[in-house]
């Protein structure tokens, strides 16, 4: 058996899918041999990031072995002897997976390819698996640059129709295909995400006043980790903020932690709108590993998004032991459940509510707290790379 899996989004700055790509890789090696498996991507910087890229050699295709300076796993590169194909590099994805892609998979002759981000080629006899991980894309493009809408949106459902199995990380998302794009269900697996044992209760005093201070932290703080994009409803959010600090004099901070994405310029333009440039801070680009102890520096994670396919954060908060106030859309309904404060995120008024009973009802909070660590144990990288492999034994 060869299984191909595509590595494109695991690049530097990589956020949710990156994250998501790299976690399954590393955890389906639990599961099945080094030799089983060859990676593909359009740019060999996916190979460094893996910490695969130190043995250049004359072959296009071969195991790699890193040196021990590698740090990607307690016992060194976990990766190690893992098969990639490092040639027909180009820098426009698009063009790689469409034109470049079908050649390379023809020569090196994998059983199948799993493509971990929505996009797949289309002209290729190999059997594909793709993941889809929402479809705000198809149902809300208004929320996506111009030429992802001219580029992607076209050619998602054709990739979906001729995928032999689809992974999806929600019932919720899974209806939507089946209704936007005619899909079978029964081609159509859904396996939620993992969440990364780096997100946790953390008690080390030193490691979260460091955090404190390279982000300006003074006490708690009202977090938000995600893009920064109109569909996580980030101007209500900011809006529901000045209610709270003006309307209800309570004395906090607001962090929005992410990456600038399509309509960041409108999030930036409300906070000086509204005079808050001293009370809410935004980082951009956070690293992973800083992510847990942002998480634990805070005393509300507030996410009220508008649509999601499965919400990984409000998991990454209940894992730090962070109360979670999030949306009553139905997109979050597997993973936030009773697990979570749930207002109406279409009215600023009732954000502002739900943040102030957070911030005044400590007896919620605590039930919110033991719950959300209960529910985050659920949701596990090996039972996601196990449940995976159940999908390959199906391209069979």
């Amino acid at each position: 058996m060869l299984i191909g899996y595509e590595v494109t989004t695991i690049k530097k700055g990589r956020s949710g899918v990156g994250y998501y790509t790299e976690c399954l890789l590393k955890a389906l090696l639990k599961y099945i041999k080094k030799e089983e498996l060859i990676l593909y991507s359009n740019t060999r910087e996916s190979f460094s990031e893996l910490g695969l890229d130190k043995n250049i050699g004359r072959d296009a295709m071969r195991c790699v072995s890193t040196s021990e300076e590698s740090d990607l796993s307690e016992k060194g590169n976990i990766l190690s002897g893992v098969q990639k194909y490092e040639s027909g590099f180009c820098s426009v994805r698009a063009f790689w997976m469409q034109f470049i892609l079908p050649g390379i998979l023809k020569k090196t002759k994998p059983d199948f390819c799993h493509f971990t981000n929505y996009l797949a080629p289309i002209f290729t006899s190999v059997p594909i698996i793709v993941n889809i991980y929402d479809m705000t894309l198809t149902m809300f493009p208004e929320y996506h640059y111009l030429k992802k809408r001219i580029l992607s949106r076209p050619v998602i459902p054709i990739i979906a129709k001729k995928a032999k199995r689809i992974i999806t990380t929600s019932e919720n998302t899974k209806k939507d295909i089946i209704k936007y794009f005619g899909i079978d269900s029964d081609k159509i697996r859904v396996i939620y995400c993992g969440v990364s044992d780096n997100f946790e209760v953390i008690s080390d005093e030193k490691r979260l006043e460091t955090i404190r201070k390279r982000y300006n932290i003074n006490g708690k703080i009202i977090l938000y980790v995600g893009n920064i994009e109109p569909r996580k409803n980030l101007i209500r959010l900011i809006e529901a903020f000045h209610i709270l600090i003006k309307k209800y004099n309570v004395d906090k901070k607001l962090l929005l932690v992410g990456s600038k994405a399509w309509g960041y310029k409108e999030v930036y333009q409300k906070i000086k709108e509204l005079n808050l440039g001293d009370k809410v801070v935004c980082t951009s680009y956070v690293a992973e590993e800083e992510l847990p102890l942002l998480y634990n520096c805070a005393d509300i994670f507030a996410y009220p998004s508008l649509y999601e396919g499965f919400g990984l954060p409000i998991i990454e908060a209940f894992a730090c032991g962070v109360p979670v106030l999030t949306s009553l859309s139905p997109s979050l309904d597997e993973v936030a459940s009773d697990f979570a404060l749930r207002v109406n995120e279409t009215d600023a008024n009732a954000i502002a509510e739900g943040l102030l009973r957070l911030v005044q009802d400590k007896k919620l909070c605590e039930d919110f707290i033991e719950k959300g660590k209960k529910r985050a144990k659920l949701f596990n990288w090996d039972e996601t790379a196990r449940k995976t492999i159940e999908v390959y034994k199906e391209m069979f």
